[in-house]
């Protein structure tokens, strides 16, 4: 309880513009930008999930694999299931 009291009487406090600006300004982009990477590396390690190190590969593989079940695809729905609910 020291320590929040301690924190909130010596800490400054913003006014709404401020907080706006702030939002505006640094936390929107920051998390557009960590959905961005987080996709990223998502599809990354999805590809490394089915084999599939690069582009070409997944091309090459995807041939005649239609009746290979899709580990990263489920995985992906999994973990998308799971954050949904969280």
């Amino acid at each position: 309880m020291y320590f929040y009291f301690w924190l909130r009487w010596t800490l400054p406090r913003f006014r709404y513009d401020q907080l706006m600006d702030i939002g505006w300004k640094w936390l929107i982009p920051s998390a557009l930008i960590n959905i961005v990477s987080v996709r990223r590396l998502l599809s990354l390690s999805f590809r490394r999930l089915n084999g599939m190190e690069s582009d070409h590969n997944r091309s090459v593989m995807d041939r005649g694999s239609e009746s290979k079940p899709q580990a990263g695809k489920v995985i992906m729905i999994v973990f998308g299931l799971i954050g949904t609910l969280i």
